[in-house]
C-alpha cells in the first residue's frame, strides 16, 4: 500500500486482542479515527499524486509520535487509525488526541501552493463507548463525523447522544429519498432590499422539507446529507424548478418581483447540466434569464477552475447572473474575481455580526467594498438583524441588504403580503 501501514484487517484483529488485554488489566483502550481535512479538494485541485504525499507526510508523523504499544493503522483514502492501550485515566486521551493533532497540522508546499494540512479526529473508549470492536469502530466514526461537521480541525469524543444524531441522519436519509417523490419540498423567499431606495429589489429562494409528521425541516439539517449522497442532483432540479414556475406566477400577475436568486452547491455545480437545465426551465416558463441570479460559493468554483470558468461564461451568456455566496470566508485566491463572470459578492453574515464592535470586521467589509467597486460588482450584505446593524451597514457603502430586520423567509401566499408591508 501507499504508506506500508496496517491495512483494515490487522486493524480489527489489534483492535480484537487490544480490548481483550485492556479487560484482562482492567485498563481502557482508545481508539482514534484520524480524517485529514479537506484532502479531497486537495487531490481535486492539484492532483491525486499530490494528495498522496499528503497522506504519507501525515502518516510518517503519526508514526514517529505513537509509543511502541501503539497501533497505527490506514483504512484507505484519507482516513487513519490509531489504538491506544493501557490508559488509567480519561484526561490522557485527551492530551495524546491534541498531540496527535499537533503532529498532523503543518504546511507543505505543492506546486507553488501552500497546503495547511489538518486533521479531524473521532474517539471511542472501551469499555465506556462499547465492549465489542463494532460499537468501538462505528461510535469512533460518529464522533468523527462530528468534528467535520464542526468544520475540522479538532477532536471530539463519543457520546450517547451522538448515537441518537447518527440514526437521526439516517433516518433523514431515507426520508429525503421519498420527500424528492412526494412533492415535500418548498421554496420559501427572503426580500433583498435595495439600501439607497428602501425597495425589495430581488429574493432569495430557500428550500425547506416540509415532512409530513415532523414539519418544516431546516436546510442545515438535509442539505449536507443530500450532497453527500448526491441527492442534491434531483433537489436542485426541482428548486430550479419551483422557483422559476412561482417567479412567472408573481410575473403574470403583475406583482412587481424583479431578480431571483437560487443557491447551487458544490456537488450540483459540478455534476449537474446546469446550462442545459436552465435553458430548457427558462423556455418551459417563458421567462427572460436576466431575472435569474445563480448563488455559488467560492469552493464550488475553485474545485475545477477551467470547468467552472466555461459554465460560467455560457450561463452568462444567456443573461444569468452570478454571485458569491459567504464571500470572505473561503480559503481562495482572489485572482478568480478577474477571470470569472461575476457580478455580485454576499458578504457572509459572520461579518454583519460584529459590524458594531469588532474592527476586524468592519476592516474586511470595508476590503470587500473596495473589491467590489474596483471590479465593478454589487454588494449584498447577509443577516442583517437591527437597526444599528442597517446604518453602519450603509455608511460602508454595501448595495443591498437581506435579513431577519426586514423578515425571515417566508412561503409564496405569505411573500405578497410581505412586499406590501415593505412599500
Amino acid at each position: 500500500s501507499l504508506t506500508g501501514l496496517p491495512n483494515r484487517t490487522l486493524l480489527l484483529d489489534r483492535l480484537e486482542s487490544g480490548t481483550m488485554r485492556a479487560h484482562r488489566n482492567q485498563t481502557m483502550l482508545a481508539l482514534l479515527m484520524v480524517d485529514i481535512d479537506n484532502l479531497k479538494l486537495i487531490n481535486e485541485t492539484l492532483g491525486h499524486d499530490n494528495g498522496d504525499k499528503v497522506i504519507l507526510s501525515v502518516a510518517s508523523r503519526l508514526g514517529n509520535a505513537i509509543r511502541d504499544t501503539d497501533t497505527l493503522s490506514r483504512s484507505g483514502g484519507d482516513e487513519f487509525n490509531l489504538i491506544i492501550e493501557n490508559i488509567l485515566h480519561i484526561e490522557d486521551i485527551g492530551l495524546m488526541a491534541a498531540k496527535f493533532s499537533r503532529t498532523i497540522e503543518h504546511s507543505m508546499t505543492i506546486m507553488d501552493q501552500d497546503i495547511h494540512v489538518k486533521a479531524s479526529i473521532g474517539i471511542s473508549i472501551y469499555p465506556q463507548d462499547g465492549t465489542d470492536i463494532g460499537s468501538l469502530l462505528s461510535n469512533a466514526d460518529a464522533a468523527l463525523y462530528r468534528a467535520k461537521e464542526q468544520g475540522g480541525n479538532i477532536y471530539e469524543f463519543y457520546s450517547p447522544s451522538l448515537g441518537k444524531k447518527a440514526k437521526r441522519r439516517l433516518e433523514l436519509e431515507n426520508n429525503l429519498r421519498r420527500a424528492l417523490d412526494k412533492d415535500e419540498l418548498v421554496i420559501y423567499y427572503q426580500p433583498k432590499i435595495d439600501l439607497t431606495s428602501g425597495n425589495a429589489d430581488g429574493m432569495e429562494a430557500l428550500v425547506r422539507w416540509n415532512h409530513p409528521q415532523q414539519g418544516i425541516i431546516s436546510p442545515d439539517e438535509f442539505i449536507p446529507i443530500a450532497e453527500e449522497t448526491g441527492l442534491i442532483i434531483p433537489l436542485g432540479k426541482q428548486v430550479i424548478e419551483k422557483a422559476c414556475a412561482q417567479f412567472k406566477l408573481w410575473q403574470d400577475a403583475n406583482i412587481p418581483v424583479i431578480n431571483i436568486s437560487i443557491n447551487v452547491s458544490a456537488r450540483q455545480f459540478k455534476e449537474q447540466d446546469l446550462v442545459h437545465l436552465l435553458q430548457s426551465t427558462l423556455k418551459k416558463h417563458n421567462l427572460d434569464a436576466t431575472h435569474i441570479e445563480l448563488e455559488l460559493t467560492e469552493s464550488a468554483l475553485l474545485n475545477n477552475e477551467t470547468q467552472a470558468e466555461s459554465i460560467l461564461n455560457q450561463l452568462h451568456n444567456m443573461g444569468i447572473k452570478i454571485s458569491i455566496d459567504d464571500f470572505g470566508t473561503g480559503y481562495a485566491s482572489l485572482a478568480y474575481l478577474k477571470r470569472l463572470p461575476i457580478d455580485v459578492l454576499k458578504i457572509d453574515k459572520s461579518f454583519t455580526d460584529g459590524i458594531l464592535h469588532d474592527a476586524d470586521d468592519i476592516a474586511i467589509v470595508n476590503a470587500i467594498y473596495g473589491l467590489a467597486k474596483g471590479l465593478g460588482l454589487k454588494l449584498v450584505a447577509e443577516g442583517i438583524e437591527t437597526l444599528e446593524q442597517l446604518e453602519k451597514i450603509k455608511e460602508l457603502g454595501v448595495d443591498y441588504g437581506q435579513g431577519y430586520f426586514w423578515s425571515p423567509p417566508k412561503p409564496a401566499d405569505l411573500y405578497v403580503a410581505l412586499l406590501d408591508s415593505l412599500k
